[in-house]
């Protein structure tokens, strides 16, 4: 493949999409990353990490969360016609089951029986989290309270809920198109920093086991859900994926790749449909992105996501734990 010119700091990027809206939108994406930099399979990242005598620059490498349908629809045809690598992180136990993520599953929820029935699990007055976004809110609580409360919205209203992702016959061919690596995601999305020792094991561990049995093929990559070091995952999770074989491993830390990371907390940039100005802007500014982001919502008068989950957990969390 042609070698694409240099970005303005020669800096290599991993990024990350978690739906494609349509094959245009897609197709207009590669080509601008594509004359920013070459495209290269996610063995290249690894390949980055562990060899010391490797200084490889403009690469980039396309990555995506949780498998949703349009993946499949959208990005692997342009993937396949431009030969481009890529890697897909998916929760087994999701792809198998036709089911949803617990965050596909509230899209179409009233969001005041969310409110309410967080409230209620809580044991605090629904007028005290008013302020709070409902994903802050979900995000703060383990996995099994939040099935708790889907279950019983769900239950009280009727909800209707489409599947949204890949099936594990489609999983199989993006695997064996030679494309895509397939990673783990754990077995349900939960932020592990809510979960318990054992819980973040078996939520770990057992995607990574199923996930390899499903494709008979060894699993070493993993995403963290939500992946924001310190507030969703740390040294607690980073030790288990290390016993388990894991040899990469990324998060949501808007950054430049660089050798002094830790391959197994290694930086990502998220990609949005809000254009490749934004795009550009991140990449470019990606060393001071989450401070300059932080500034922006402070002036706006808008508290960061992380801000709220923060003082939902000092004031909340030890409810329900």
């Amino acid at each position: 493949m042609k070698r694409a010119p240099l970005t303005p700091f020669s800096k290599n990027v991993v990024v990350f999409l978690h739906d494609v809206p349509s094959t245009v939108w897609f197709s207009d994406l590669i080509g601008f990353l594509g004359k920013l930099y070459r495209f290269v399979p996610l063995t290249a990242v690894e390949e980055y990490y562990y060899d010391s005598g490797g200084h490889s620059r403009n690469f980039c490498h396309i990555s995506f969360d949780d498998g949703d349908i349009s993946v499949y629809r959208n990005a692997f045809p342009v993937l396949k016609k431009g030969n481009i690598p890529a890697s897909l992180f998916v929760s087994p136990s999701v792809i198998r089951n036709g089911a949803n993520y617990w965050f596909q599953d509230i899209r179409g929820m009233d969001k005041e029986l969310l409110k309410a029935a967080i409230s209620n699990l809580i044991e605090c007055r629904q007028d005290r989290i008013k302020k709070y976004s409902i994903g802050s809110l979900l995000k703060s609580l383990p996995i099994a309270d939040i099935q708790t409360i889907i279950h019983q919205v769900n239950k009280d209203s009727a909800t209707s809920i489409i599947p949204c992702n890949v099936s594990a016959e489609q999983l199989l061919k993006l695997h064996c198109s030679g494309l895509f690596t397939i990673g783990a995601h754990t077995m349900n999305h939960p932020i592990l920093c809510n979960e318990s020792d054992e819980t973040a094991r078996l939520e770990i561990a057992e995607s990574i086991h199923e996930l390899s049995a499903m494709l008979n093929a060894r699993v070493t990559s993993f995403v963290y859900p939500n992946g924001v070091p310190g507030l969703d995952f740390g040294e607690r999770e980073i030790h288990i994926l290390k016993q388990e074989g894991i040899t990469l491993a990324f998060s949501a830390r808007a950054k430049w790749p660089a050798k002094t990371d830790d391959p197994l907390a290694a930086p990502r940039i998220g990609v949005t449909y809000n254009g490749n100005f934004l795009l550009l802007s991140k990449i470019l500014l990606a060393p001071i992105w989450e401070k300059t982001k932080g500034i922006i919502k402070g002036i706006m008068r808008q508290p960061t996501e992380e801000a709220e989950r923060a003082e939902i957990q000092r004031h909340y969390r030890p409810v329900h734990k």
